[in-house]
């Protein structure tokens, strides 16, 4: 039951292969006839530091029949250096986020998006500045050698955003995108990870590469001293 109400795990000290079995047993109890039915429901959140916002983790093992987290659950990352820095981002984090919570609920006309395709760290700044919903064809990471265009993202208090990691063709990402994001008269919100969800199950060459940030400023996130207390290798695993 502590699975359907906010629980927190921290895995910074977790070796990889402890980190595997503990979300196995945790998430493995969801895979029941019982509980089945709460998967369309449960919502997995990451909290990472910027330059692991595109980590494979909706790529981690669920369970033992071969499910990942992002084809199970609605996965979505979110920033740890937003959250830190959260006094500093009150002139746009939250105006942005209470658009797109308001376009979840009435289906408003005045939430801004945009499949934005600038590589350099100045104008991808600018493009962002006055969107709430921001679509990549590209992955978005921080790099010396085109500028920090994720910390720009970041800054620019975007709630809600998808890209692609690198690797991925372009177009296809960009077709996805369209589709989801300009092919409709009002984009879809409520949906989005839910569409993310069932590219990830579907098998193509989208399904391992779709980055979904999903940046709730009414969501706090938990006190530290409330995390499940991780286990160190060697130590029996309490889930």
């Amino acid at each position: 039951q502590a699975l359907f109400s906010d629980t927190a795990v921290e895995f910074r000290r977790l070796a990889p292969f402890i980190r595997s079995n503990a979300l196995k047993k945790m998430f493995g109890q969801l895979s029941s006839d019982e509980a089945s039915e709460f998967e369309d429901q449960l919502w997995i959140e990451f909290v990472l530091k910027t330059e692991d916002l595109s980590r494979k983790v909706d790529c981690w093992g669920a369970d033992e029949t071969g499910k990942t987290l992002g084809q199970k659950f609605k996965l979505v990352v979110r920033s740890h250096y937003r959250w830190e820095k959260r006094m500093d981002l009150h002139k746009t984090w939250p105006g942005k986020w209470s658009a797109c919570h308001a376009c979840m609920i009435n289906a408003s006309d005045d939430l801004k998006y945009e499949i934005i395709k600038e590589r350099t760290a100045m104008a991808f700044q600018k493009a962002v500045e006055h969107i709430h919903v921001v679509g990549s064809p590209f992955e978005l990471r921080d790099h010396e050698s085109n500028g920090y265009l994720l910390t720009a993202l970041l800054n620019s208090g975007v709630p809600v955003a998808v890209w692609v990691r690198q690797g991925t063709d372009p177009e296809r990402a960009e077709r996805w995108l369209q589709k989801h994001f300009v092919d409709h008269d009002h984009l879809d919100l409520r949906h989005l990870a839910e569409h993310v969800r069932r590219e990830r199950q579907s098998g193509s060459e989208l399904s391992g590469a779709l980055v979904l940030l999903w940046d709730n400023y009414d969501r706090k996130l938990p006190e530290e001293d409330s995390f499940i207390a991780p286990p160190l290798q060697g130590e029996d695993v309490p889930w």
